[in-house]
């Protein structure tokens, strides 16, 4: 009897914790993917955020529940991500260029909505198939400087792209005029302010839960700042400091016949590279993020798993009206960090991210637009630092030879390195051992 009122505490505590972790996932994948859908849907898809929303919290909703019922690590959220949606929002814009160029922008919005559900069904049938494949560790054999130069890209896309959902103008050179009238450099000032308190913030404190704190910090300050010198809301929405009041949306699925007949399909050979570089970047992602997870959580993951959980969600995304989807190493890391142990943190985020999608819109006519600038321009700066200038350094901190291939049985069970180091000259030795009695266990040993 008091075994068995040990194990439901336990099972109590568990779940509690699991539902603590998720709700705070939750709270901060709304802000990701607004932001997001801000990004992807600005310029001349502004009008049509509201539907941007929507598919962002359907692709949301089902990346979590997906993922969490189908993941080797139980714990894992997933969602919009920022390299994956970067890559979105340029197919996006190439497509609506094309659109414009042809005549056609009379019928944007449902063109736009079926390409992105169209992408996302090519990346989820990739994703199976190196799945079923088992090809999950071939992936592993990308060089590094190619992985870092295209999530390098996408960090400067991002920050592009932080401008115009700031100012509603890219930043590029016709531009620039514009960019630094009076109006635009305030609204920049003021994001900068927030990706430089993210940047202390999250280096200082080191905890996630920090830049959910900052972001509403930041949209509290900036009300204060419109009660303050008497600006009312409807006054900010005109100056472009909030986004316009969204009307509701009717959800309809694209994969109708009208709509289908209706698509500009000689469009696609012309972003052919674009969706290519999607694919590119997803599966990149997912490799990366999983890794990172387990070198966070010090879980085991199963590769071919996570492609199969990562690619279902994406094909059922696809068929829903959402968008590219993929395992987020910031939030499963927040979801661990605060106890979450099991499912039902993704479940959770995903009920959370569902309840969004059913009320709608609204709320975003109070979020500042440079509060949501600030945290694509701190994370496009991030992306940027971290594989065109941190990885470079690292790359240049060591040399390394491979000396030989050690064979046992007629069978390579590991790799012997000979390192100089660049600072002290030192020579430095590293054997990567694979035994042959286990599979998929690597040990690294420094002589």
């Amino acid at each position: 009897m008091i075994e068995n009122q040990s194990r439901l505490r336990s099972a109590i505590d568990t779940g509690l914790r699991d539902l603590f972790g998720g709700a705070i996932s939750g709270v901060v994948s709304i802000v990701y993917c607004v932001s997001y859908a801000a990004f992807i849907f600005s310029g001349p898809l502004a009008p049509w955020l509201g539907y941007g929303i929507a598919a962002t919290f359907i692709a949301t909703t089902i990346g979590a529940l997906v993922v969490a019922l189908r993941s080797s690590v139980p714990f894992t959220i997933a969602g919009p991500d920022s390299s994956t949606s970067v890559v979105t929002a340029t197919l996006v814009a190439a497509f609506v260029a094309w659109l414009v160029a042809n005549g056609a922008t009379d019928h944007v919005l449902e063109p736009t909505l079926l390409l992105m559900a169209l992408s996302s069904m090519l990346v989820g049938i990739l994703l199976c198939g190196l799945g079923l494949a088992r090809a999950g560790r071939a992936i592993r054999f990308v060089p590094y400087p190619v992985i870092g130069g295209f999530l390098g890209a996408t960090g400067w896309l991002m920050v592009s792209g932080a401008s115009q959902v700031i100012t509603d103008m890219r930043l590029a050179a016709a531009n620039i005029h514009a960019l630094v009238s009076p109006a635009s450099l305030s609204k920049l000032t003021a994001a900068a302010a927030i990706a430089v308190s993210l940047y202390f913030g999250l280096r200082r404190f080191g905890n996630p839960l920090v830049l959910l704190g900052l972001i509403l910090a930041g949209i509290a300050a900036a009300h204060l700042a419109f009660f303050a010198t008497g600006i009312s809301i409807t006054d900010a929405q005109a100056a472009g400091w909030l986004f316009k009041p969204e009307a509701a949306v009717a959800l309809t699925l694209p994969w109708n016949f009208d709509e289908l007949s209706r698509f500009p399909w000689p469009a696609l050979p012309h972003l052919a590279g674009d969706i290519i570089a999607m694919m590119f970047v997803t599966v990149m992602s997912v490799l990366l993020n999983t890794t990172g997870i387990e070198l966070e959580t010090r879980y085991e993951a199963d590769l071919e798993r996570e492609l199969n959980a990562v690619g279902s969600a994406n094909l059922l995304s696809a068929s829903l009206g959402g968008y590219v989807t993929c395992s987020s190493l910031s939030r499963t890391t927040l979801n661990y960090e605060v106890g979450g142990r099991g499912r039902l943190s993704g479940l959770t985020v995903a009920a959370i991210s569902g309840l969004v999608l059913a009320a709608g819109s609204g709320f975003l006519a109070y979020v500042p637009k440079f509060v949501l600038g600030g945290l694509l321009l701190y994370s496009g700066l991030y992306l940027l630092y971290r594989w065109l200038l941190d990885s470079w350094r690292y790359l240049l901190l060591r040399r390394i030879h491979i000396a030989r291939w050690y064979r046992v049985d007629n069978r390579r069970v590991g790799l012997h390195r000979r390192c100089t180091d660049r600072n002290s000259g030192r020579p430095c030795d590293v054997r990567i051992e694979r035994k042959p009695s286990a599979r998929n266990q690597v040990q690294l040993r420094w002589f």
